[in-house]
């Protein structure tokens, strides 16, 4: 087609079929680009790498324009209830439970990443059920996807809720104790300096 626009051998027909033609080979590259780079968030956020490619594979360029202003308002973030698409999104794909497959891990790697045991994070990840889910959507959403305005505020609601026992002892001093190592404090004193935190 190219030689022929090249020495004018062409009809209208002919370019407009080739344009058309390039306008689809581009919206599948933009769409497995979109694919990958939500399965790059799904990582991030805390899916299973694994999992990940699950996903990523059942976003072929078809499903992504069908599904693209879902998909487009996660990426972005303007979609005000992520957890309630997602869990649209992954049923319209059909690879597998948002509760199990996203919430659980999100969470445990959230309160993992703020020193808090590895225990006790399945033993919440475990206790996030449907129903406890929908008293925490707004709180996890903003945890696993940023927006929390109050940290604090965010885990006591999480805690209470799922009945984790004490914030300060389950969140609060790990939290603290992690932030001090962090910054280069010697564990012992770490240990010690968060110990001493109480409300």
């Amino acid at each position: 087609t190219i030689v022929m626009i090249y020495k004018g051998n062409f009809t209208m027909e002919d370019l407009m079929a080739f344009a058309e033609k390039q306008a689809a080979k581009f919206a599948d590259a933009v769409a497995r680009i979109a694919a990958k780079e939500f399965a790059k968030m799904m990582v991030k956020a805390g899916t299973s790498a694994v999992f990940a490619a699950k996903l990523g594979d059942a976003l072929t360029p078809t499903k992504v324009k069908e599904l693209l202003p879902t998909i487009q308002g996660i990426i972005v973030g303007s979609e005000k209830d992520i957890i309630g698409a997602m869990k649209d999104l992954f049923e319209k794909l059909e690879v597998g439970d948002v509760l199990e497959e996203l919430v659980q891990p999100a969470m445990k790697k959230q309160l993992k990443s703020h020193g808090v045991s590895e225990e006790l994070a399945v033993k919440a990840a475990a206790a996030l059920t449907f129903e406890t889910l929908e008293k925490l959507k707004s709180t996890i959403q903003q945890i696993v996807f940023g927006g929390v305005s109050d940290l604090f505020e965010a885990f006591n609601d999480f805690f209470e809720v799922l009945g984790l026992g004490d914030l300060i002892e389950g969140f609060v001093q790990p939290a603290a104790r992690a932030k001090l190592v962090e910054f280069g404090a010697p564990p012992e004193f770490a240990a010690k300096a968060a110990a001493a935190l109480d409300r």
